[in-house]
């Protein structure tokens, strides 16, 4: 058996495998249909073409050769119809499709005659080789005018394509090119050129190309694979190389010649055996891993799925809880203790398992400590590494603190934004192991990747307290502003009770003895007091806000005594503020100081928002969504609007519509509180504004109490994964 039978099997069984494969994977697309279809023909021609070359007569090569060639008749319109379809353009192709078809099918149709081929004739190859009849040329010239066409199509394409695809595209490219370049050294044989058919072993490069491309689109980087597919090539070719001369020279030494089918079927085994080991080498590492290194192996996996856990967290101490209480766990460690930066800068025990070694024996460690500087530079110190530590002062200070905790090694967290020498923000001491047994490398690199990790969570919770905090500073800057706008209000309406309580108790001595009058200011003054007490209460509930609870209250209650406070501030604007109040309203669940201030900031932006005299109205209704309950509150008024462009932007933090108004600049945070607050109430709201004739503040807020907020499962999370070291 030749090297070229043995090639032409080879490519029959590929294109035969990857056209089932590709079309079982989507047998209604299209793409793939045309691609099965083509490696249908291509199996077809290199099928017949390994039993012609194996034929020991004339009429039965002949037999082989035209069977061969009725499969290649139909390859240049199978493969460029492949291609418009592969691009989605088969439509704007259908004439050229057309005539590639009838082309085809003509040329299938003269095959068994002799007009296509007149006979066989001797060559190096075969003594059978066809002799080409009169319309053979002309075939040749289909063959490589579609092959022209599918080559154009690309490259336009690759002009129009960007990114990854583009890259794609011109591997697809070279493949097709390089392919039938190879296919096309079949050709000088039919017209006795001496040019073997060499060429054979790169057609399958088209089919895997275009097969990979549609079932692994945009998923990978073809550099990617380029860039490991050669550094396994190469070693490959070191190994198997020599391995492969060794049993040429076997062959030759123990049975006197070399057979060129039995090498070549050896050639083959060799690769094969080659690829199936790439894809094996992991799953048999694993599995290894798993039967003979079990303890090992549950370690990683322990401290793997740890780093995955630490990204998704936001609360600092949890962090370091679930560090301390894991590692210890994992590796066997009789303790662990994690030392995280304060606001002060120092670094000081945060966590520890077991608990009871959480309990500082110091103030802390100074970030100029001999020790933090060694973790700057070393992300991990074994305890047997510090004497040999190239500063002079640090070995010992680094020896003490082993000592004094019986750390095994010190682990250190620093800021990844800046890992050369950078900025310590914590680090973690771990004890021997009960065993007594060493720290494997495995489970030292997956250490110091859990670190990288465990820096990167630590820096995200700083971030998330920041945020909170920041939040926090802003909702009571905003309600110390509502507070000095109502204060100014209500100066008025303190001052004048009190004035007439004054005179009350100035004219009392003059008419003490006239009883109907004195009963009359009596009464009067007792219901001043009392309303000064409501507008002191009311105050009061305004400027010390209690601890956030959501439970359900009276809505309506809570819109009165906001009322109450801003109703001298609209009287003063000649603002006629009125309420609409649903009755039948139930309770709402709801945070009271929170919805106060959202209340106060919309009637003050309304107040802001009316020139000269107005209105301003605040309703509630029950209404029913999709069978849920709401309760409706608006707050609407008669100023001159909002326009279409500012409603867009109007909750958008620092965004403000009174910066041209001297007098009414605004800060541009009070609405972006205002619907952060509401969405904390599971709420909605929204604005309706007509620029001329008012707006409307719509806001729901559900009936039913909200579910508590759930702990968001992994797989909804972005997060970092840690990485498998690699030898």
């Amino acid at each position: 058996m030749s090297f070229f039978a043995v090639t032409a099997l080879v490519i029959a069984v590929i294109n035969t495998f990857l056209g089932i494969f590709v079309l079982a994977q989507k047998p209604e697309d299209p793409r793939h249909r045309t691609y099965a279809a083509y490696c249908v023909s291509l199996s077809f021609w290199s099928g017949f073409y390994f039993l012609w070359l194996t034929a020991d007569s004339v009429p039965q090569a002949l037999l082989f050769a035209r069977l061969m060639m009725a499969g290649a008749t139909m390859i240049p319109v199978l493969h460029y119809h492949h291609v418009t379809t592969l691009f989605g353009r088969p439509k704007h192709h259908a004439k050229l499709l057309a005539s590639g078809y009838s082309l085809g099918v003509f040329f299938l149709l003269l095959d068994p005659t002799g007009f296509f081929i007149q006979g066989t004739h001797q060559t190096p190859v075969t003594p059978y080789w066809p002799t080409p009849g009169v319309a053979f040329p002309f075939y040749l010239a289909y063959f490589f005018a579609y092959l022209a066409l599918s080559t154009a199509m690309m490259f336009k394409r690759r002009r129009e394509t960007t990114g990854i695809g583009r890259t794609q595209l011109e591997y697809i490219l070279i493949s097709t090119v390089v392919g039938y370049i190879g296919g096309s050294t079949n050709f000088p044989l039919w017209y006795d050129i001496s040019i073997l058919p060499y060429g054979n072993i790169l057609v399958p490069l088209v089919t895997a190309a275009n097969g990979y491309i549609l079932i692994r689109y945009r998923l990978l980087d073809v550099h990617t694979i380029m860039k490991r597919g050669l550094a396994y090539g190469v070693t490959l070719l070191l190994v198997l190389l020599p391995l492969f001369g060794i049993a040429l020279f076997a062959q030759k030494r123990f049975f006197g010649a070399i057979d060129p089918g039995f090498s070549a079927i050896l050639l083959a085994a060799f690769g094969l055996i080659a690829v199936a080991f790439y894809r094996l080498k992991a799953r048999i590492e694993s599995a290894v891993s798993r039967s003979f290194f079990a303890s090992s192996h549950e370690v990683t996996q322990s401290l793997a799925e740890l780093a995955r856990a630490v990204v998704q967290m936001l609360d600092l101490r949890e962090i370091g809880q679930k560090l301390a209480a894991t590692i210890a766990t994992a590796t066997g460690a009789k303790s662990c203790v994690l030392f995280v930066e304060d606001s002060t800068g120092y670094l000081r025990r945060s966590a520890a398992h077991p608990p009871a070694r959480l309990s500082p024996k110091d103030g802390g460690i100074s970030p100029e400590h001999a020790v933090c500087q060694v973790l700057k530079t070393n992300p991990l110190i074994l305890r047997e590494e510090v004497p040999g530590l190239r500063l002079q002062e640090a070995a010992g200070s680094v020896e003490q603190l082993f000592a004094a905790d019986d750390f095994a090694l010190l682990l250190a967290f620093r800021e990844p934004s800046n890992k050369e020498n950078g900025r310590l923000i914590g680090f973690c001491g771990i004890g021997q192991k009960e065993s007594r047994r060493p720290y494997t490398a495995d489970e030292l690199k997956y250490l110091e990747t859990l670190a990288s990790q465990a820096a990167v969570a630590m820096e995200n919770a700083r971030l998330h307290e920041f945020h909170l905090d920041a939040q926090k500073q802003l909702e009571r800057i905003d309600r110390l502003k509502g507070i000095e706008d109502v204060v100014s209000g209500l100066s008025h309406e303190i001052r004048n009770p009190l004035t007439s309580i004054k005179m009350f108790l100035q004219l009392l001595p003059q008419i003490r003895t006239q009883e109907d009058f004195v009963r009359t200011y009596y009464q009067a003054a007792i219901r001043e007091m009392a309303r000064i007490e409501r507008l002191i209460t009311e105050l009061i509930n305004l400027s010390r806000p209690k601890p956030p609870r959501l439970r359900k209250q009276p809505l309506n209650t809570i819109i009165e005594s906001v009322v109450v406070l801003l109703k001298p501030t609209c009287r003063e604007r000649s603002i006629e503020l009125q309420t609409d109040l649903d009755e039948s309203l139930p309770h709402v669940p709801m945070d009271e100081d929170k919805i106060r201030q959202v209340l106060i900031n919309l009637i003050l932006n309304a107040v802001e928002a009316v020139e000269g005299s107005g209105g301003i109205t605040i309703a509630t209704r029950l209404v029913v969504s999709e069978n849920v309950p709401f309760a409706r509150l608006t707050i609407a008024d008669t100023g001159k609007g909002i326009r279409p462009d500012q409603i867009e932007r109007i909750f958008t933090p620092f965004y403000t519509t009174k910066t041209r108004d001297k007098d009414r600049k605004g800060t541009g945070l009070g609405l972006s509180i205002v619907h952060r607050l509401i969405q904390e109430h599971s709420g909605t709201i929204d604005v309706e504004s007509t620029p001329g004739r008012g707006t409307t503040f719509v806001i729901m807020l559900p009936i039913r109490m909200p579910p508590p907020p759930e702990e968001a499962r992994p797989e909804d999370r972005e997060h970092l994964a840690i990485e498998t070291p690699r030898e």
